[in-house]
């Protein structure tokens, strides 16, 4: 008869008179497969639970399946899911996980929706005893963007740290074995070494161990020397005593020099160490004066314009960290969404940058508006959500 601590699954169950003597419940099964297989994505086809864009404000989870701590999830058909619409100034990353609930009682797909900052994260991955999050994809919606693209959604389905591969055995712990076999070498040591202490063998051991090899252990041995009159360099085949002299030389020329320290990088020689107490490498210095004669030099960039636009007065010119810009559209047709014009890479700020009362032409009227230069690179109009540009005058300066 089984024990208190003991539990075996399953048996049949026997009705007596208070019922049937066996009972299971849904964690029984559950514990039983995840003895097995961790939890995660079934990895059999390419496509399976992957979130695919659809060019719009939606994107689809495909079908698939997936364990979540032995408890299967089966997704046999698509599910468009809606994305609410993106910010004005801000990007935020919303995620999507096949979630295990306690309180339903099921694995159904969440959208958690994300924080817009300039610096957004994703929503916290979830687990707890209520709800264990499975992250499939994380998706990033920029500021005033109209649609979703592929490039936009992070694949987290391989992603160990929120997801993963639902694999078999995924740990075997063998630290006890390994124990068993240690402990049985060693007895078998202690029990040799009795055997040898006391015999022929066993001083010719201890007589050994006192002679130094070749490669042995010199540590204790003392060593008399003469420092040598003239710098030389040590050489294959010098005895210690003729090593140690020259040694002694060399330090002796160097002085103090000899136990600085030495700055080898600029960012060293920049950080406020006493310098009188250190060698300052020769690569240090030059390093520090490229530093500064790149941030004094102007450096030209050009500026892209979509199709189709006349332009004129295009200037965009780095000097260390600033960056001054300005262009005059002539004539054109860019809708609202669609960058009027993108800095190059070297140029993209760190932050989305509102760039106030700019001269814009808008469906052939003339007004004074505000434009957007984003973390990317593109500059858009903010004055009308439903016209389009004509012309304008762009002009700006900011810091990197």
């Amino acid at each position: 008869m089984a024990q208190e601590t003991e539990k075996s699954f399953p048996f049949d169950a026997e009705e007596t008179e208070k019922g049937f003597d066996k009972v299971y419940v849904a964690d029984d099964f559950a514990r039983y497969f995840r003895a097995f297989i961790s939890s995660g994505i079934f990895m059999k086809d390419p496509t399976n639970l992957q979130v695919i864009a659809n060019g719009d404000m939606t994107v689809t989870l495909k079908a698939g399946k997936m364990i979540i701590e032995g408890y299967r999830y089966d997704n046999s058909g698509d599910i468009i899911i809606s994305i609410d619409p993106a910010d004005g100034v801000l990007g935020r990353i919303d995620r999507i996980s096949a979630t295990w609930s306690k309180d339903d009682r099921d694995i159904h797909y969440t959208l958690q929706k994300g924080t817009p900052s300039y610096e957004p994260v994703a929503p916290e991955c979830r687990r707890t005893e209520e709800y264990k999050d499975y992250v499939v994809a994380d998706i990033y919606v920029a500021a005033g963007v109209i649609k979703i693209q592929q490039q936009n959604i992070t694949d987290q389905r391989l992603n160990t740290e929120v997801c993963g591969l639902a694999v078999p055995f995924t740990e075997i712990n063998t630290d006890n074995i390994f124990t068993q076999y240690q402990d049985a070498v060693n007895e078998f040591l202690k029990f040799a070494d009795t055997c040898i202490e006391g015999t022929v063998v066993g001083q010719i051991e201890a007589d050994l161990a006192k002679k130094l090899d070749k490669t042995g252990n010199s540590g204790d041995n003392v060593v008399e020397f003469t420092q040598t009159s003239s710098r030389q360099n040590i050489m294959t085949g010098d005895t210690h005593k003729t090593m140690f002299g020259k040694i002694k030389k060399w330090l002796a020329d160097l002085a103090a020099a000899a136990f600085m320290q030495t700055i080898t990088s600029y960012s060293d020689l920049m950080a406020g160490t006493a310098i009188a107490d250190y060698l300052v490498n020769a690569k240090a210095v030059q390093d520090g004066f490229n530093t500064v004669n790149g941030k004094l030099k102007s450096v030209d960039y050009d500026i892209t314009f979509p199709s189709g636009v006349t332009t004129d007065f295009v200037h965009c010119k780095r000097t260390g960290n600033i960056v001054d810009f300005g262009f005059r559209i002539l004539s054109g047709s860019i809708p609202y969404g669609s960058p009027l014009a993108t800095l190059p890479a070297d140029l993209h700020p760190k932050y989305n940058i509102l760039i106030p009362s700019q001269y814009l032409v808008i469906n052939d009227v003339a007004s004074t508006g505000n434009v957007s230069l984003m973390y990317n690179g593109s500059i858009f109009q903010e004055y009308s959500a439903t016209g389009t540009l004509n012309a304008c005058v762009i002009k700006g300066t900011f810091i990197i």
